[in-house]
């Protein structure tokens, strides 16, 4: 079930923190803006919107003061517009499918606005909805926590379906990760499984998987692949001609490269094992080249690998992570499976140490959790 946060940031970041983790320790997704809603533009408001009218339910917090109005928001404070719009959009449903849940924190000494009680009472009285006190933090998850275990058969599934591959090639800017995540967000509701970024000399590759959280009593719809690309390459080109304006290009040559991106609809996947390998090895030329080679003959694939720095105490070498899979089906024997990577890189000319781990996707994790685990290891030489 989708949640959206409400409240005043300034006034309750500890709570609103608090109840974000909580519903998403729940099983539950939190809808939330990141930075405080004060909204300067219809792009920002448009937003807002769509977070809020595609929500399940809406939770809101308040305390003291109901903030600043906008005459973009009809001259309502963000607060008041973001529960005014989900009760208009779900009034026929509030008490059965999309629940509205109050929190309201008590205050020592200082006293509300007149108009922030006035509003959220009249709320609560034309839609009859229940205010729920707190004076804690540690009082509003106690108290969450019990509201939100009525809606246990609305909990996001784990893994997913399928989903959508997007590639961006083009110049690196500052933002360049925020801007491509905030449309996948905001206007089309995906959650980001996977994400690669490299970037060196101006010119970054992002790579990112994308899904729908699959929710028990919802038919996920299908995904324009067109739409997708357009908005993702006019949200990338609007902010990095203004990346020029400002400077924020990590290096001028990259100023002449036209960015692409390329969104690819997946099937329905099969979720693979992975094995995490860290291999700290001599730096030297065709040091990669033997690991790879060594990993194809045994047949594991190279999901992803990264050259990162070792400790000064280990000159001239260098350390490699990369995920690995077997293509040729589901592993049965994972011990097994760690033995064969190992053995074919123990004796390897330039290792100096390895390790090994099992990575379990979700759907496996989720078949776990039914009964107790029966081992966790990780094998090192």
């Amino acid at each position: 079930m989708k949640i959206f946060v409400s409240s005043r940031m300034r006034e309750l970041h500890i709570e609103r923190k608090t109840a974000i983790e909580v519903i998403h320790s729940l099983g539950h997704t939190p809808l939330y803006i990141e930075t405080e809603p004060r909204v300067k533009d219809i792009e920002a408001r448009d937003t807002m919107l769509n977070l809020v009218r595609n929500a399940d339910a809406f939770l809101s917090l308040y305390y003291l003061s109901e903030g600043p109005q906008s005459k973009l928001l009809g001259s309502l404070a963000p607060i008041e517009f973001e529960l005014q719009q989900f009760l208009d959009a779900h009034k026929e449903t509030l008490h059965t499918t999309t629940p509205v849940l109050l929190f309201r924190r008590e205050p020592d000494d200082l006293s509300p606005t007149q108009r922030l009680m006035s509003f959220f009472g009249s709320k609560s009285e034309a839609y009859k909805l229940k205010t729920t006190h707190f004076s804690r933090p540690d009082d509003l998850h106690k108290t969450l926590v019990q509201a939100l275990h009525r809606y246990d058969n609305r909990k996001d599934a784990f893994g997913r379906k399928s989903g959508v591959t997007i590639r961006y090639m083009g110049p690196d800017y500052l933002g360049l990760i925020g801007t491509l995540s905030q449309v996948i967000f905001s206007r089309y509701r995906l959650n980001i499984d996977y994400i690669s970024h490299a970037s060196r000399g101006g010119h970054a590759t992002v790579c990112l998987t994308c899904s729908y959280r699959v929710l028990p009593d919802v038919t996920n719809g299908s995904i324009d692949k067109t739409e997708l690309e357009s908005s993702l390459y006019d949200a990338v080109e609007r902010d990095f001609e203004k990346a020029v304006r400002l400077a924020h290009l990590e290096n001028a040559a990259a100023r002449g490269v036209a960015p692409t991106v390329v969104v690819d609809v997946d099937d329905p996947l099969v979720r693979r094992q992975l094995f995490f390998l860290r291999v700290r090895t001599i730096d030297a030329p065709g040091q990669l080249n033997a690991i790879c080679k060594t990993l194809k003959r045994i047949e594991f694939n190279i999901e992803e690998l990264q050259l990162r720095p070792t400790d000064r105490e280990y000159p001239r070498q260098i350390t490699m992570a990369m995920w690995l899979s077997r293509l040729t089906g589901p592993v049965k024997d994972v011990l097994a499976e760690i033995e064969t990577i190992e053995g074919a890189l123990r004796y390897l000319v330039g290792i100096r140490a390895f390790s090994t781990k099992a990575i379990f996707d979700d759907e496996v994790m989720q078949h776990r959790a039914t009964r107790p685990p029966r081992f966790k290891f990780e094998l090192q030489h």
